[in-house]
């Protein structure tokens, strides 16, 4: 496909998809250094998360919608099995599921770190689900993992929970 002209590919439908899947390594890459230039904050952040949870281990539940939702979906079971599961345990669940259903999912005295996938942080069923666990959730905690800085999700704070990145 990446030895198509861009007439060709738009023609069979498949030059948007093309043009993400090509510029993935580039991206990965990116994300890495981002992680590498913020690890300290993140391991503050998640020091001070797990220490007020009283001992009792932190539910990460790592949401979104479509892709995004993917990306929950393969980094939970890697943690499961090889992140620190005396002090997190980790889970995947489609923002859609949450919103459809906030109780099958959002436990009020459960200690949670909602990590929410979006490509754009503007996507209502994201911004429904923090809302939801701000409502339901008493020892909330979030990170915001987006595609665009300046997205709603991004940029959503409450001086109550604690935020990262």
């Amino acid at each position: 496909m990446f030895e198509e002209t861009t007439d060709t590919l738009t023609k069979m439908g498949a030059q948007i998809t093309t043009a993400e899947i090509k510029q993935q390594p580039d991206l990965w890459l990116e994300a890495f250094a981002n992680y590498e230039k913020e690890q300290a904050t993140v391991s503050t952040f998640l020091t001070a998360v797990a220490s007020q949870a009283g001992g009792r281990p932190v539910r990460v539940l790592f949401t979104g919608a479509g892709s995004s939702q993917y990306v929950g979906d393969t980094v939970a079971p890697y943690l499961q099995a090889h992140g620190d599961r005396s002090r997190f345990t980790f889970e995947s669940v489609a923002t859609t599921n949450i919103v459809s259903a906030p109780g099958d999912y959002l436990t009020a005295d459960e200690p949670t770190l909602l990590v929410s996938f979006a490509r754009s942080g503007n996507s209502p069923e994201s911004l429904k689900t923090v809302e939801l666990a701000e409502q339901l959730v008493s020892s909330l905690h979030q990170i915001s993992i987006t595609c665009a800085p300046d997205g709603q999700l991004a940029s959503r704070r409450k001086p109550s929970r604690r935020h990262c990145c």
